[in-house]
C-alpha cells in the first residue's frame, strides 16, 4: 500500500516485491494514500478480531457446554465462509492449548482505528462496527477485559508481535463488571 510518486513507486517495485507477501504490494495514488488504506486496514481488521473473539467467546461460555473450539476452528477453516488469516490463527491458539487465565484481557493499540473513525465522522460515514470495537479495546483497559478481549490479545501478539500484559490483581478485583 503505496503512496508517492508513481515513477519512484515503480522503481522500488522490484524491492517492494521481494520483501512484500505476494500480491500484497500496489500503488495506491498521491503521497499519503498508501498511509490512508493501512489505516483503513487496521480499522477493518479490529472489527473482525472483535466479532471471532465474540463468537468464541459464546460458543465456549453458550447453552451448548464443553464444545471443542480447536475442532470447529479446523472446521471452519475448510469451506466456511468466514475463513480467513485471522481464523487460521485462532486454530492455531487453541492447538497450542493457550491458557487464558495467565493473561489480561487488556487490548492495547487502536490508534489507526481511531483515525479511521475521525475520518469517518468528518466524511459522514459510519463506522459503528469499528468504533464499538475501539470502545471495547478501551474498556479492556480498565477492567481487564474477557475471555473474548483475551483471545483479540493473544491474536494480535501472535500476528503482530503485540505484547500481552499478565492478568493482575488490579483486574481479578473489577472482573465482575461487563464488558
Amino acid at each position: 500500500m503505496v503512496g508517492g510518486d508513481e515513477d519512484v513507486y515503480l522503481r522500488i517495485l522490484p524491492i517492494l516485491e521481494v520483501i512484500g507477501a505476494k500480491g500484497g504490494v500496489g500503488y495506491m495514488g498521491a503521497s499519503g494514500a498508501g498511509h490512508y488504506v493501512k489505516m483503513i486496514h487496521n480499522a477493518i481488521e479490529y472489527g473482525l478480531l472483535q466479532a471471532y473473539s465474540e463468537g468464541l467467546h459464546l460458543l465456549k461460555e453458550g447453552a451448548c457446554e464443553n464444545l471443542d473450539l480447536e475442532k470447529i476452528t479446523k472446521i471452519w477453516l475448510h469451506g466456511s465462509i468466514i475463513r480467513s488469516f485471522i481464523l487460521e490463527l485462532a486454530h492455531e491458539i487453541y492447538e497450542e492449548k493457550k491458557d487464558f487465565s495467565k493473561i489480561s484481557g487488556e487490548i492495547g493499540g487502536g490508534e489507526t482505528g481511531r483515525w479511521a473513525v475521525q475520518e469517518a465522522k468528518e466524511q459522514g460515514v459510519p463506522l459503528r462496527v469499528i468504533e464499538e470495537s475501539l470502545n471495547i479495546r478501551k474498556l479492556s483497559g480498565q477492567t481487564g477485559g474477557n475471555y473474548a478481549t483475551k483471545l483479540v490479545a493473544i491474536l494480535r501478539n501472535k500476528f503482530g508481535g503485540h505484547s500481552i500484559n499478565p492478568s493482575s490483581l488490579k483486574f481479578r478485583r473489577t472482573r465482575k463488571k461487563n464488558l
